[in-house]
């Protein structure tokens, strides 16, 4: 069913919106491995194909400008897709203890509503047919690193996939450094973080530019 917002936020909802019919398919599997006191404490891997069928699908679009969107429905919409999920956790040395996980997704949604659109079996708006994603974490005593790295893979920003519409991939890598502090009964945390580390420039939606690099210190307190 299509949600409140969808249906009257301000400018943007579709009061006459209908809800997705769909029809879905999914096959995969999960594996995973502990192994206590081992370098290699835990190691995983998750897979999912699946195959779905929408009829009226609903999707935020552009309307007579970049800066002006609504929602709509889409009359037939098939999505083909891979999400893969993997990770580990290794028992370094003493007391240092490192993690990795990976994700990827791969989804083909094209829409197929009139045989007579020049559009036809294109990907629909904004969605990537790659992305992924990888975060590594190193931990020892009450010092902790983390890195993680978004992807997101070609998209279109409109229902034509031409050239005119096209937008490029983008990613980003964001580093955090962390320290737990103890005063008495007071447990606190000082994380200092860097974000779009590499000072990528690149729109999630067109025209829409998104930060740089920027910087984050934070201090939480628990009593």
């Amino acid at each position: 069913m299509p949600t409140f917002n969808d249906l009257y936020y301000t400018d943007i909802g579709n009061s006459r919106l209908d809800p997705e019919y769909t029809h879905q398919y999914d096959a995969g599997f999960t594996w995973n491995k502990a192994r206590p006191g081992k370098i290699l404490e835990a190691v995983f891997l998750e897979a999912d194909a699946y195959y779905t069928e929408v009829t009226g699908k609903i999707v935020a679009v552009p309307t007579v400008s970049q800066f002006r969107w609504t929602m709509m429905n889409l009359g037939f919409v098939k999505i083909h897709g891979l999400d893969l999920r993997a990770g580990a956790t290794l028992l370094a040395w003493e007391r240092l203890r490192m993690g990795a996980r990976a994700t990827y997704t791969f989804q083909q949604a094209r829409d197929f509503t009139d045989l007579a659109d020049s559009f036809y079996g294109h990907q629909i708006v904004y969605i990537p047919r790659h992305a992924g994603s990888l975060i590594a974490s190193a931990d020892y005593g009450d010092w902790g690193l983390n890195y993680s790295l978004l992807y997101t893979g070609e998209r279109y920003n409109g229902k034509a996939n031409i050239p005119r519409n096209y937008m490029q991939p983008w990613y980003t890598s964001d580093l955090s450094l962390r320290r737990a502090l103890r005063i008495e009964k007071m447990e606190m945390a000082l994380t200092a973080q860097v974000n779009n580390l590499f000072n990528q420039f690149y729109d999630v939606v067109l025209n829409y530019p998104m930060p740089g690099r920027n910087y984050k210190v934070t201090l939480s307190v628990q009593l």
